[in-house]
Parts: structure tokens; C-alpha cells; sequence
């Protein structure tokens, strides 16, 4: 089928192709969408990508072809957080529809047990330590790629911005940490369009680099700043081309869903003292709209951690290993032994961050390629958090983070009250 933006679509590449049988597992274990040599001549995975979400199914299988269709993509890293029902049936759905191809990318999928709420710096977190790419590009589950964005983006990273091949990300990924302290993400400010303001947190980056860094700042639990922390942690940033990849439109509460951010359904501090104390005129003043509640988010985080004596890479201290915990396998036909390049010890030596117990996990093994002919591994990991790293709200306490949250307000409303005035001049306009 189509894609939308006038792109070659899944459903084009793989027309033609016979479709592989249906594994007895419920699910293919890869699919193949993207042209050309996916991996060096020794195995080794140049790119991976990494998309987590919690929910979110329509937009997950919406997008999944895109990504898959991804020049250059070697490994998949999905971490599903805790979704209900488990993102797996979903996967089972959207990989029926495609094409098996056996030197496509290997699917990797993590699911995380217990999570009540969306945390992103921790999910992602996951997907990074699992990923075992020499770059690894972070996605968001509501952006779609053009075919050559990862190539693209690649080649900014390498040494005369070479064409960008598995062998040239290799070679370039031996060389000195300091010699690839740059990596290439969105940038709001870049934006032509509302909706290319949300590619802000796609990037691409040197797996070791992002990891030396510790990744996402676990302490963020809430809605924002998560990005912004991490590329001022990891160097260099290149501008990302933003008419490779779109975002796709959609409510401002889905967004926000099971982040524990302020929205107007459970507002109830709308009351004169607040009024006064963030320069409010009224207190209707205070009825934030879902996009406005993002925002004061996205700032008290920020200032919260200002509130800090340390940034996260010298926060957060090693944990020493205590070895691979394979768990129980997931399907007859799996073993609980890696597969992929990753070991289940990097779930408690992670250096930096939450440590996991590996509840089950599995590689699929059986046959050639697995339990249906033609296709490629797939492992699967079951996790639950075992000790978990401290919010912001629990380093700082409950009254410094209501604090910053209402210093956050009062920055913010003097925009949202001209940005309420010129929408209300519009409407009257045209009427």
C-alpha cells in the first residue's frame, strides 16, 4: 500500500515476493523491507533502532512498515512497556501482512512487566542496553521514515561522509570515543510545520558513546526535558534532515497519556493564592489546554534538574554484575542462551540506571532459521524492575518539585495568555 507522502511503500517492495509461512509461535520472527547489505561480512549489526511505547497500538502498526523499510537497518529493538494487551498480538498482526525475507533485520522484543505509568528515559533505556548496533537511532512510535533516512543520517557521522555502509559504521565505530563525539538529531527550532516540532526527539548516535553517557536521566518520570538532558550529555549535535521522516498528527492527550502530567481533567489547584503566585489575572487563567500542560512539564523538569549537584553520568554508579539470569524460556523451540550480541547480564551491570531480573527470555533457534522456514532470529525478554532509579520528585522531595512546577507556570502563561489572544483575534476574524 501507499505510505502517504509519495514514498515506496511496504506493500510495493514486497509485492511479488511469496510469503513465508506463519510461525507456530504467533509471530514472524522478521521481516525484510529494506534493500541492499544489512550487516558486515562477520554478522556484526552497523544499525539498530530502538522504539519503545506503551499502548499506542494503531500508531505502532501504522508505522512499523517504515521503519522496517529503512535502508541500512540491521536490528529492530521494540520495548513494550507494559501495554495492554501485550504489544506481541499486534506485532503477530502487522508482521502478517509482510513479507519474510531472510537477510532483513532481526526483530528484538522486550516486554516490560508492571509499569503503571509511561516512563520514557527507562523504557528507552532498555531498548539501548539490548541494542547491538554500532549506531543506534532512536525512534518514536508516532514518526515514519523515508526509506534513506537512516543512510542519510549516517553517513554525517562518518569519517568524509562516506555513503554510509555497514562495513564504513564498522570501521568508523574503532575509532577513538573522542574522535565520534557528534551524533544527529531533530531540532524544534529547525521546524517548518507544527508537526515537525515533535521529530525534535528522534536521533542517531555511537551506541558506546550513548551508553558512556548513561543514556536517558532516569530520575525524569514525567512528561519532557529528556531529550534536551541528553544531547546536551552526548556531544556534538548535527542537524537532522527533517524531510526524511513525518510525524504523525495526533491529540496532544494522547501524548500525555499515563505520564502524570497536569491536564485539565484532573486540574484542581485553579483557586486565587495559585492565581497570585504564578501572575495569573484570574484563575480561569489556569485551565490549561493538553499542549499547554506539556509545557509547563517540559519546564519543571528542566528546572528540577537545575535543582541538582550533578548531571546523570556522574550521578549513577556501576553496579557490579551478577551474571546472566536467562529466566524461563518463552516457547518450546527457544532456548534462554543469547543469540543476538547482547547478554542477559547487562539487565543488572548496566553502570548507569534501573537493574531488571530477566522473568523469561528466549532465542528461536530451531531449524535454520526458526520454527517458519525463510525467516530470521527473534529474541524475546520478559523483564520486571527490581530496583528502581529515584524520580525527581523522591531526590528532591514533594515540596522543591511542586516548587518547580509552579516556577515552570509562571514562565510559562505569559506565552499561552498571547498565544490565547491571537487565537481568539483569528477566530473573531472569521466570523
Amino acid at each position: 500500500t501507499g505510505d502517504g507522502f509519495g514514498w515506496r511503500g511496504a506493500g510495493q517492495l514486497a509485492r511479488g515476493r511469496k510469503a513465508a509461512p506463519r510461525s507456530s509461535m504467533g509471530c514472524r520472527c522478521l521481516v525484510l523491507l529494506a534493500s541492499g547489505a544489512l550487516a558486515s561480512a562477520s554478522g556484526e549489526v552497523a544499525i539498530s533502532a530502538v522504539v519503545a511505547c506503551s499502548g499506542r497500538h494503531a500508531q505502532f502498526e501504522h508505522n512499523l512498515p517504515s521503519w522496517l523499510n529503512a535502508e541500512g537497518l540491521g536490528e529492530l529493538v521494540v520495548v513494550d512497556w507494559s501495554s495492554e494487551p501485550p504489544l506481541r498480538v499486534t506485532f503477530d498482526r502487522a508482521l502478517g501482512r509482510l513479507s519474510a525475507e531472510r537477510s532483513g533485520p532481526s526483530l528484538i522484543l522486550a516486554r516490560v512487566e508492571g509499569e503503571p505509568s509511561w516512563v520514557l528515559s527507562r523504557a528507552f533505556n532498555v531498548g539501548f542496553r539490548l541494542a547491538s548496533g554500532a549506531l543506534i537511532c532512536k525512534l518514536d512510535v508516532d514518526a515514519r521514515l523515508h526509506p534513506v533516512f537512516l543512510r542519510h543520517h549516517a553517513s554525517l557521522l562518518l569519517v568524509g561522509h562516506s555513503p554510509g555502509s555497514p562495513a564504513d559504521v564498522l570501521a568508523q565505530a574503532t575509532r577513538d570515543v573522542a574522535a565520534r563525539r557528534s551524533f544527529v538529531a531533530g531540532d524544534w527550532r529547525q521546524a517548518e510545520t507544527a508537526e515537525a516540532l515533535h521529530l525534535n526527539g528522534l536521533f542517531l548516535a555511537w551506541a558506546d558513546v550513548l551508553r558512556s553517557v548513561g543514556g536517558y536521566d532516569e530520575r525524569i518520570t514525567t512528561y519532557g526535558w529528556d531529550d534536551s538532558d541528553l544531547y546536551s550529555r552526548l556531544g556534538q549535535r548535527l542537524a537532522m534532515n527533517l524531510s526524511l521522516a513525518e510525524h504523525v498528527p495526533h491529540a496532544s492527550a494522547e501524548r500525555l497519556a499515563r505520564s502524570a502530567v497536569h491536564t485539565p481533567v484532573s486540574w484542581s489547584r485553579d483557586d486565587g493564592l495559585l492565581a497570585g503566585l504564578v501572575g495569573a489575572v484570574s484563575a480561569s487563567e489556569l485551565k490549561l489546554s493538553s499542549a499547554e500542560a506539556a509545557s509547563v512539564a517540559i519546564q519543571q523538569n528542566r528546572i528540577s534538574l537545575e535543582r541538582l549537584p550533578n548531571v546523570w553520568s556522574t550521578a549513577c554508579e556501576g553496579r557490579p554484575s551478577d551474571g546472566p539470569t536467562g529466566g524461563q524460556a518463552w516457547k518450546p523451540g527457544w532456548t534462554t542462551a543469547s543469540c543476538h550480541g547482547t547478554s542477559f547480564s547487562r539487565f543488572s551491570n548496566a553502570g548507569c540506571g534501573t537493574e531488571y531480573a530477566v522473568l523469561r527470555a528466549g532465542c528461536n533457534t530451531a531449524g535454520t532459521g526458526g520454527p517458519a522456514e525463510g525467516t530470521r532470529i527473534l529474541a524475546y525478554y520478559e523483564l520486571a524492575a527490581r530496583a528502581v532509579t529515584p524520580s525527581l520528585r523522591q531526590v528532591l522531595g514533594d515540596a522543591v518539585f511542586e516548587a518547580s512546577w509552579y516556577e515552570a507556570l509562571a514562565q510559562e502563561l505569559p506565552g499561552f495568555r498571547r498565544a490565547r489572544a491571537a487565537a481568539n483575534a483569528s477566530a473573531n476574524a472569521t466570523r
